[in-house]
């Protein structure tokens, strides 16, 4: 509906009104005035005993057929595929959406389940016992068992390896000395083996939830050391925390891990790309909020901390990113064509029999325009990844801030020159006045001596008191209250 007074559209259900046919190129709209009076004009003449024709909103093809039964007969300028994003306008999801987020994302493209998770199931299952202390004790016992962590060493091993004492009895004596607080090796009540009877699954429905989930996080980790060779990074700590807590018991930890701020990380620059209502694939090609999502999914770490505080949703980010992108919609828009049990040359010689009902023709028609589409599209991206070769290194975003930031360099190099320039005008001896001075020999009034004193900036004048002789010449020195002959 439209408001009449203001324009604004919005969603309502109106008696009568899905008895119009939707057509989108019939134009027409459903009016609501003051008096609360639904008005539908029709935005074409209808002719008698003729069905009105109004157009309910831009919808594919897809959209059209599911609400109406129906495809129109002309080509859609508003048809697309819609591609889901791991991750895509979860931004600025409530918390506990967002989480949910996080736990589908690694799920779906093959990442490490997250170590919160485990905590959960663990802690439901009183894997690490009752209390807090006692959860300590055995995530620390575990490790030492593991050998993922080395038993601590004592004050009185420490002095003599270090070889500061160089025997028992002098390390005891230095130990005499009240040690700072945390230095010693705190015993545990737990210092024995505290035995507990196995839960019965079936007794709670939560632990059988909680067993069930680690055994799906244990086949996400199988499936992740598969894909991920690299143990590096955010990633490779997940796998490496995830695969010492089945193997050896280590707690894994309770907040987020280093992969979810990651992942949370890539969210936020996502955020910029669109909403997923934007990540489409159209027969002119991918659009650019789905173009830029792609990127920011295949983007590393270190390309994600560099693009995060300037992000540019139109520029790629480098050209490996941008191959690796092209490659993973290539391969998206090739599958959805294989979804399809038919080739586009029988769905047209289906087209072109008498047998199909309505119906039926509008799913075929579906059909074979989606096929055209993504036919279009890919043709599209296999044009674009033949030219990343040829791209200029200056339209990637890491290439152009690495330029940015030499310019940068040299522009702080070059005032650092001239500052040192500067300082060394400043500090050389420049001569401002020589001045020609006769030297008379102590106890000979008649012999003299020419000499010349050179003045410099920043040097005081050599003038001292005395009596004038004869036979010179005076001049006098501003504000110095002396003569020089």
């Amino acid at each position: 509906l439209r408001l009449e007074t203001t324009g604004k559209e919005y969603l309502s259900l109106v008696p009568y009104a899905n008895l119009a046919f939707h057509d989108p190129a019939a134009g027409g709209e459903l009016v609501l005035s003051l008096s609360n009076t639904v008005t539908l004009r029709a935005g074409t003449d209808v002719p008698a005993f003729h069905p009105i024709k109004i157009s309910k909103g831009n919808f594919t093809d897809a959209e059209q057929f599911l609400r109406y039964h129906t495809v129109s007969e002309e080509t859609n300028a508003h048809n697309h595929v819609r591609v889901k994003i791991p991750g895509g306008g979860a931004a600025g999801q409530e918390l506990i959406y967002k989480v949910q987020t996080l736990r589908d994302w690694r799920r779906q493209v093959g990442l490490p389940p997250r170590s919160s998770d485990l905590w959960r199931s663990a802690s439901t299952l009183n894997l690490y016992g009752e209390d807090e202390e006692e959860q300590k004790h055995m995530d620390r016992q575990n490790r030492l068992l593991s050998g993922t962590e080395l038993e601590p060493i004592t004050r009185a091993e420490e002095l003599m390896l270090t070889g500061r004492v160089k025997t028992r009895e002098e390390a005891e004596k230095a130990l005499m000395v009240k040690q700072p607080a945390g230095s010693e090796i705190q015993e545990s009540k737990y210092s024995e083996s505290q035995l507990y009877s196995a839960p019965d699954l079936e007794d709670d429905i939560s632990l059988e939830m909680a067993a069930k989930s680690l055994k799906e996080a244990a086949h996400q980790l199988h499936i992740s050391v598969a894909l991920n060779a690299t143990e590096e990074g955010s990633i490779g700590k997940a796998l490496n925390d995830t695969r010492n807590f089945f193997l050896y018991g280590t707690a894994p930890t309770r907040g987020l891990d280093a992969l979810d701020e990651m992942l949370i990380k890539k969210m936020d620059v996502m955020d910029a790309c669109g909403q997923p209502s934007d990540f489409v694939i159209r027969a002119d090609g991918v659009s650019d909020a789905l173009l830029c999502a792609m990127r920011v999914t295949f983007a590393n770490e270190t390309e994600l901390d560099l693009i995060a505080e300037s992000f540019n949703e139109s520029m790629a980010i480098t050209k490996l990113n941008e191959v690796l992108t092209l490659r993973s919609l290539e391969g998206s828009v090739r599958g959805l064509l294989g979804m399809h049990a038919t080739s586009a040359d029988e769905d047209e010689a289906l087209l072109d029999g008498e047998d199909l009902t309505p119906k039926k023709r509008c799913a075929v028609t579906l059909r074979l325009r989606e096929k055209e589409l993504l036919r279009s599209a890919l043709s599209l991206l296999e044009a674009k990844m033949g030219g990343v070769d040829e791209s200029d290194p200056e339209l990637y975003q890491i290439a152009a801030l690495l330029l940015r930031e030499e310019e940068k360099r040299r522009r702080m190099d070059e005032l650092e020159r001239k500052l040192e320039e500067e300082r060394e005008r400043l500090s050389a001896k420049v001569e401002v006045v020589s001045v020609n001075v006769n030297v008379q020999k102590a106890g000979h009034p008649t012999a003299w001596r020419a000499s010349t004193s050179p003045c410099t900036r920043g040097t005081p004048l050599p003038i001292g008191s005395g009596s004038l002789g004869r036979n010179t010449s005076s001049m006098a020195w501003p504000g110095r209250g002396s003569r020089l002959t």
